[in-house]
């Protein structure tokens, strides 16, 4: 059920998921973002506004800096194309604050690209905010809890330089992914102004566990070589979260696998 505020405020309750859970959109302009920024557990959450990065112009032309992670949201990137990753786009008539946006574009992503949103380990998001800077589409996003269930979905509005375009959501249930729509107008997307907030969910797993099956144990450390040397290196051997595969990254990973500790 969609209830539409005077402020742009949407509020969806009680989706079908298991009982009271609740998975809360806020949408429209400004003051939409200051309620949901209001409403944020644990206060309210950092911005990303990549003004910081170097950024590929309009008209394109060359790469922009890699954006694997935002260290500060307590987020991780991930793309679905191996050896392609996200990039920061400039347009002061697009962007929402200054001139910067990311973009799943400039960093070697293709058109039509989509990306996940992931927490660190140990962590979920249980509420995201961003401003859509595209003008050819709306920008959805779709929230998946650990188990694989839609959550909910939010949608920026089509930048139409009217002060909307803002979308967000607070969840009740813990989300472990959130997927970004690149098939939108000509399939490049830009957000601008990410905010995030995340909370603990146990201990982070072991870094080293490379495939994940809760065992540190030599299969990880043959699934990494072989991850690591493959022509090209995939995208999961940049252990350090770079964006480059480099010795360093199999340095690191040697040293967190013989780390005792995990």
């Amino acid at each position: 059920m969609r209830h539409t505020h005077a402020v742009g405020l949407t509020i969806a309750a009680f989706l079908a998921l298991p009982c009271c859970a609740q998975f809360t959109i806020y949408d429209g302009t400004l003051a939409a973002e200051a309620a949901w920024r209001a409403a944020c557990p644990n206060g309210a959450p950092p911005i990303e506004n990549f003004e910081s990065y170097n950024a590929v112009p309009s008209p394109f032309s060359g790469p922009s800096d890699i954006v694997t992670a935002l260290p500060a949201l307590g987020i991780v990137f991930e793309t679905f194309v191996e050896g392609t990753f996200l990039g920061v786009y400039t347009n002061t008539s697009q962007a929402h604050s200054g001139s910067n946006q990311l973009a799943n574009f400039g960093g070697g992503m293709a058109q039509f690209s989509s990306y996940r949103i992931r927490p660190e380990p140990g962590r979920a998001i249980v509420a995201l905010g961003f401003w859509q800077c595209d003008p050819q589409g709306d920008q959805p996003m779709a929230a998946f809890a650990a188990d694989g269930t839609l959550v909910g979905m939010i949608s920026g509005d089509i930048n139409r330089g009217d002060g909307h375009g803002f979308a967000a959501f607070i969840s009740s249930v813990p989300v472990a992914r959130v997927e970004v729509s690149g098939l939108l107008g000509d399939g490049y997307n830009h957000i601008d102004d990410l905010q995030v907030v995340t909370i603990s969910i146990g201990p982070p797993p072991c870094a080293a566990d490379f495939n994940q099956d809760g065992v540190l144990n030599p299969d990880d450390l043959s699934d990494y070589i072989n991850a690591y040397f493959s022509e090209p290196p995939e995208a999961r051997a940049d252990f350090n979260l770079d964006g480059i595969v480099n010795p360093d990254d199999l340095s690191d990973y040697i040293n967190a696998y013989f780390d005792t500790s995990c």
